[in-house]
């Protein structure tokens, strides 16, 4: 799947994540997403990003947020 903005590919991409993020074991430690950007409660930060998300649907101003899941999938999966 691209990465476009297109509402349909974002919602998508957005119920992928959400089954990912809910068939991995989750970290317990902080993990580090970039620079400054820290995750240090793996579950309420994946939950509030796709509930988030959800109620936001092809809204570009929360597109970040749709980044951020991306970033922290990208991260647990280099850890397995």
């Amino acid at each position: 799947m691209t990465h476009d903005q297109n509402k349909y590919q974002w919602r998508d991409e957005v119920n992928e994540l959400e089954q990912y993020f809910a068939a991995v074991t989750l970290p317990t430690v902080p993990v580090r997403l970039a620079a400054g950007s820290t995750v240090v409660d793996s579950t309420n930060f994946v939950n509030h990003h796709i509930a988030t998300l959800k109620a936001t649907i092809n809204n570009r101003t929360f597109y970040p947020y749709l980044t951020r899941l991306r970033q922290f999938k990208e991260i647990l999966e280099a850890q397995d």
